[in-house]
C-alpha cells in the first residue's frame, strides 16, 4: 500500500542522507565524490535488479519529461515547435510574472490570498539575512585562517624539500624558491568582507531574483565551507555553475532526469539534520535560560497548527519579550556615588578639600549603562527620587539622613542608545530636581542621545551660567569639577566663605590685610625697641 511504497522510497533517501552526513563532519572534500557514489549505486541497483529507464520513471525513482520541462505546462509546445510564439510567456518562465502584469494575466484574488505566506517569508527572510550576514563574515574569517594555515604547511613542507636537496641548487635559487611560493601564497590569500557588503550582495541576488520571477535563495554555510576547501571559492566556478544551470535549462533539464531523485533528497536530509542540530540541540546547549530555547519549537508548533505567518509573529513576540525582560534584568544603573566617594581631579587647598569631605553629598551621581528603553527607563527615576524622599515618621524618633543633593551628576557615557519613552523619564527627573532647586549634570552624552532628547524638549540652556537647571558637559571628571566648584561659591558656609572674602574687615582682599597684619606687626616691635632704648638711656 501507501505506506510500503513511502517506506521504500523514503528509507534509501534516510540512509544516503546520514551517510552524506557522516561524510560531511570527517571529511568534507569527499562529499562530490559521494554524490557521484550514489549516483552509481542507484544504477548499479538498476542493472543487478534488470530493471530500465522507463521503469524507474514511473516507480517515481527518476524525474519525467513532463516534470522538469516548464514549456510542456498546461500544452505549451516545446522550442522546435512552430506555435511557440502564439503562446502567452507566463510563469513558471523568466520573466513571465512581468510579461503576465503588463499582459493583464495576473488574477489578483489569488495574489491575495498567497500574500500572507509571502509577508511570512519576507520576514523570515530577513531575519535569516540579518543572522547569516554576520555568520558568513565569522566564517569566511575562519576560512580565510585555514587557508592560511594550510599554504604555510605547503610552504614550510616545500622549504624542507628544498634543503633536502640543497647539494644540487645553490643557496640562492633555494631563496628565490622560497620567496616565489611566499609571494604566490600572498596572491591567494582571499580578503574578508564586511557584513554591509555581504548583506549588500543579497539584496541584489533578491532583486534579481525577484525581476527574474525566481524563488529567493541565500548561501549555506556548510556548503559554502566545503566548496572553499575544494578550491572552488573564486568567481570561475560560479560562473560555471551558472553556465552549466543555463545548459539545463535550454536542453530542458534532460540530463537531470537521468539523476535519481535519492541524490537531491539526501542533500536535503544533510540540510535538515544541520539545522535540527544547530537550532534544537546546539542551541539547547548553549542556552543557559532554557526559556529561550522553548521559542524554536514553539514557532515550529505554530507552524504546523496556525500557519507561517502566524508562527513568524509569534516569534517576535516571544523574542521582544525575552529581550525586554533580560534588558530589565541586568538593569541600566551601573553606578552610585555622591560627593563623598568620588572627587574631580581638580587640586585645592586643604581648608576646601577639607569643607568637601564634610559636605561632598551634596552632589550625587548616577552612571547609566546599556540602551534606555519603555522597558527599564523607569528603574532610572526610581533612583532619582530616593534621594529626594523625606521619612514619614509617626514617633519622634531622630534618623540620621543625607542632605537633600544641590547637584545631580548623570553620566550616559555607558548608554547605547535611548527611545521616546526614555526620554520623559528624563523630563521627570528634571522637574522633580527643579522642585527641589537641585540642578542636573548630564555627561557623557552622544549627538545621538542629544538629537532624541532635543526632539523630546530637553535642551541646556545657553550659556556656562552655574545657575541653569540643566547643563551639558563632555566628561565625569568635568561634571564633578563644575559642581565642587558651585558648592564652594554657593553653598559653603559664611565662616569658610570669610575666610577667602572679609566682609568685617576694612580690607576686604585677603592678601592685602596680610601684608597689613604684617606690617602692624612690625611697627608694633619697632615702637616697643624705641620705647626700651629711651628707658635704659633715662
Amino acid at each position: 500500500g501507501l505506506i510500503l511504497r513511502s517506506s521504500i522510497h523514503h528509507i534509501p533517501t534516510l540512509i544516503a542522507g546520514g551517510l552524506l552526513y557522516f561524510v560531511k563532519g570527517q571529511f568534507p572534500a569527499l562529499m562530490p565524490i559521494s554524490s557521484l557514489a550514489i549516483i552509481f549505486t542507484f544504477y548499479l541497483l538498476m542493472f543487478l535488479l534488470d530493471s530500465n529507464l522507463d521503469e524507474a520513471r514511473n516507480e517515481g525513482w527518476l524525474w519525467r519529461e513532463e516534470d522538469l520541462n516548464a514549456k510542456n505546462i498546461d500544452g505549451m509546445p516545446s522550442w522546435s515547435s512552430s506555435g511557440w510564439n502564439d503562446v502567452q510567456w507566463t510563469p513558471p518562465l523568466p520573466f513571465g510574472v512581468l510579461v503576465g502584469l503588463f499582459r493583464g494575466k495576473v488574477y489578483f484574488p489569488a495574489v491575495l490570498a498567497g500574500l500572507p505566506t509571502a509577508m511570512a517569508m519576507s520576514a523570515i527572510y530577513l531575519v535569516r539575512c540579518s543572522v547569516l550576514a554576520p555568520a558568513v563574515s565569522k566564517n569566511s574569517k575562519m576560512l580565510i585562517k585555514w587557508k592560511e594555515d594550510q599554504e604555510r604547511k605547503e610552504t614550510s613542507t616545500t622549504t624542507e624539500r628544498t634543503k633536502s636537496d640543497s647539494y644540487n641548487h645553490s643557496d640562492y635559487s633555494m631563496h628565490a624558491q622560497i620567496e616565489d611560493n611566499t609571494n604566490e601564497t600572498k596572491d591567494r590569500t582571499p580578503k574578508t568582507i564586511s557584513v554591509s557588503e555581504i548583506l549588500t550582495s543579497f539584496s541584489k541576488s533578491f532583486f534579481l531574483c525577484g525581476l527574474a520571477g525566481g524563488p529567493a535563495v541565500t548561501p549555506a554555510l556548510g556548503v559554502g565551507a566545503i566548496l572553499f576547501k575544494l578550491g572552488a571559492s573564486g568567481l570561475a566556478p560560479q560562473y560555471g555553475a551558472t553556465i552549466v544551470l543555463l545548459i539545463f535549462y535550454v536542453t530542458n533539464f534532460e540530463l537531470v532526469s537521468y539523476i535519481p531523485k535519492v541524490t537531491f533528497s539526501s542533500q536535503l536530509i544533510v540540510v535538515g539534520i544541520d539545522m535540527i542540530q544547530a537550532w534544537f540541540f546546539m542551541s539547547y546547549k548553549k542556552s543557559a535560560n532554557k526559556g529561550e530555547w522553548l521559542v524554536v519549537p514553539m514557532i515550529v508548533i505554530s507552524a504546523m497548527v496556525f500557519g507561517l505567518l502566524a508562527s513568524v509573529f509569534l516569534g517576535i513576540a516571544l523574542s521582544t519579550f525575552i529581550f525586554v525582560a533580560n534588558f530589565y534584568r541586568s538593569g541600566v544603573v551601573k553606578f552610585v556615588a555622591n560627593g563623598l566617594t568620588i572627587h574631580s581631579t581638580i587640586e585645592r587647598n586643604a581648608s576646601d578639600g577639607e569643607w568637601l569631605d564634610l559636605n561632598g553629598d551634596l552632589i550625587q551621581v548616577l552612571v547609566l549603562q546599556n540602551y534606555l528603553f519603555f522597558g527599564n527607563a523607569s528603574s532610572c527615576m526610581n533612583f532619582v527620587s530616593t534621594m529626594f524622599d523625606e521619612p514619614n515618621l509617626t514617633t519622634k524618633q531622630k534618623l540620621d539622613l543625607p542632605p537633600l543633593p544641590k547637584y545631580l551628576v548623570i553620566d550616559l557615557t555607558l548608554v547605547t542608545g535611548i527611545d521616546a519613552s526614555a526620554v520623559d523619564v528624563f523630563a521627570d527627573i528634571l522637574l522633580l530636581c527643579k522642585s527641589h532647586k537641585c540642578q542636573v549634570l548630564m555627561t557623557g552624552m552622544s549627538n545621538d542621545t542629544k538629537r532624541h532628547l532635543k526632539c523630546g524638549g530637553i535642551t541646556a540652556s545657553v550659556g556656562m551660567n552655574r545657575s541653569n537647571d540643566l547643563r551639558f558637559l563632555p566628561d565625569m571628571d568635568t561634571a564633578l569639577g563644575e559642581a565642587e566648584d558651585a558648592l564652594l561659591q554657593f553653598v559653603c558656609k559664611s565662616e569658610e566663605r570669610a575666610m577667602r572674602h572679609r566682609h568685617n574687615s576694612v580690607i576686604a582682599d585677603g592678601f592685602t590685610y596680610a601684608l597689613y597684619e604684617i606690617d602692624l606687626q612690625v611697627s608694633l616691635r619697632g615702637l616697643s625697641i624705641c620705647f626700651l632704648y629711651i628707658q635704659n638711656q633715662i
